[in-house]
């Protein structure tokens, strides 16, 4: 039995290293290329780059509002200070429960996701389950795009892992916080709250 048990084992640690390889032979020169891209992306990312699409007002002379300026997004931008503990908390609940926690990445929660995945796309059944963190919405909100491909994914933990060596825990909330899409056009708690 114990001898049937580490055949067993040596013939799983075998499968899992085939497939490992077979991935790094095909993909290796992708994972590289991103990997690289997603450090440039973030080095030459500022604060700036997660406020770049505020919404601007031009004020009369009496300090009222005449005219509301916004490009493709209606979003304003609130400080870390400024949005309330309780809005921080709920979002960390239910979005991202390990957020102070990890990396930027959640392996158990991403491999979960993956398992869901290919069980769905086997079976043709509609099941799916988030796995990104916090960090890696974040980084597909701002650097990549929606789009539900396997590279996409691969591009926002390579994303999500710089954005953590730059940038705080805090900071990264806020930015998310700022960023989020909450439906009929408003990006981030404070347009959604000052919604019509």
């Amino acid at each position: 039995l114990r001898l049937a048990m580490k055949i067993a084992l040596l013939v799983i640690l075998l499968i899992i290293m085939a497939v490992m390889i077979v991935f790094y032979v095909k993909f290796g020169d992708d994972l590289l290329r991103w990997r690289n891209q997603a450090k440039q992306d973030v080095q030459s990312s500022t604060t700036e780059t997660f406020r770049s699409s505020e919404t601007s007002f031009i004020y009369s002379a009496d300090k009222k509002v005449i005219a509301k300026l916004r490009g493709d997004k209606d979003s304003y931008y609130l400080a870390f200070d400024q949005i309330p503990q309780s809005v921080k908390d709920c979002f960390i609940v239910t979005e991202d429960r390990d957020f102070y926690e990890h990396d930027g990445v959640n392996i158990l929660s991403t491999m979960k996701a993956a398992v869901l995945l290919v069980k769905s796309r086997l079976f043709h059944e509609k099941i799916s389950r988030g796995g990104s963190t916090i960090t890696q919405q974040l980084a597909r909100g701002v650097f990549l795009n929606q789009k539900k491909t396997y590279d996409r994914k691969i591009r926002e933990i390579f994303v999500a892992l710089e954005l953590e060596k730059k940038y705080t825990k805090d900071q990264i909330l806020e930015f998310y916080l700022n960023s989020i899409y909450f439906s009929n056009g408003y990006y981030g708690i404070e347009a959604a709250a000052k919604g019509d």
